[in-house]
């Protein structure tokens, strides 16, 4: 735009010529630009902020699920454990998730990492809890099955102290002597086992050497019965389990005996 009387080239928008001070008259169809460009520029800024608000909205959502998982889904996970812990009635175990439990009640909405290693020493405890069953599982298993293990005296007497004093520590709800007796336990059932063996190949060598040519009815009579104990009842199970060590005889009275027994 021009000023009409000096020639002078205007900025838009002035109303006097700053060079002679004529008034400047705008002519209608510039009147309606001046107010169109203003529009479009609203436009245009409505469009840059959408961005922004998607990018606040999300978050928002991003904030509200931290917050929720802070609260709803760590407790969750936090009662799960402690519930499996009350249950098991270990007091030493509650004890301690007690502790825990009491530590957790004190911490804010956003302490999540606080929470998280509480998470965690509470699954250490179930899993103590987790090897003190096993334990237990393994201690009624040994007990149910010791009379078929009842052959040499002395061992067999050791045998039996080591899961008593495995039933006194699931009587004490003590985890850790629990664990420890029924390693022991295991290692003289081993100590068993072998001392049931030697008995064994005691009680063959015996059997096997024996002469009853000239024996009379009752060393004859007790012969048998003997070897009947031997071979028979409950024990055949164990002779079974320690190799079929009268299956393997290649000769003599067992052998014999061995075809009688179908």
């Amino acid at each position: 735009m021009f000023c009409e009387k000096c020639g002078k080239k205007l900025e838009d928008g002035v109303k006097f010529c700053p060079s002679c001070g004529n008034r400047i008259e705008i002519p209608e169809n510039q009147t309606d630009t001046v107010y169109e460009q203003p529009e479009k520029s609203k436009k245009s800024r409505k469009k840059s902020k959408l961005p922004l608000v998607l990018i606040a909205v999300l978050a928002i959502i991003l904030f509200a699920g931290g917050i929720l998982y802070g609260t709803v889904g760590l407790d969750m996970q936090k009662d799960k454990l402690a519930v499996k812990i009350k249950k098991a009635g270990i007091p030493q175990y509650t004890e301690e998730m007690n502790e825990i439990v009491d530590e957790w009640d004190d911490f804010g909405i956003f302490s999540i990492s606080d929470k998280r290693n509480d998470l965690h020493k509470l699954k250490k405890i179930v899993n103590y809890l987790d090897e003190y069953n096993t334990a237990v599982d393994e201690y009624k298993s040994m007990n149910k099955e010791k009379e078929q293990y009842a052959l040499d005296e002395d061992s067999y007497k050791e045998y039996e102290n080591a899961l008593h004093d495995c039933s006194d520590a699931i009587e004490q709800k003590s985890p850790e002597s629990l664990i420890n007796a029924v390693e022991i336990a295991k290692e003289t059932l081993k100590d068993l086992k072998k001392a049931d063996d030697s008995y064994v190949e005691d009680r063959i060598k015996m059997y096997e050497g024996l002469d009853l040519k000239d024996a009379g009815d009752d060393v004859v009579s007790g012969y048998k019965k003997n070897l009947k104990f031997v071979l028979g009842g409950s024990l055949w199970n164990l002779f079974l389990q320690i190799g079929k060590a009268f299956w393997t005889m290649p000769k003599g009275p067992l052998a014999r005996c061995r075809t009688t027994r179908g």
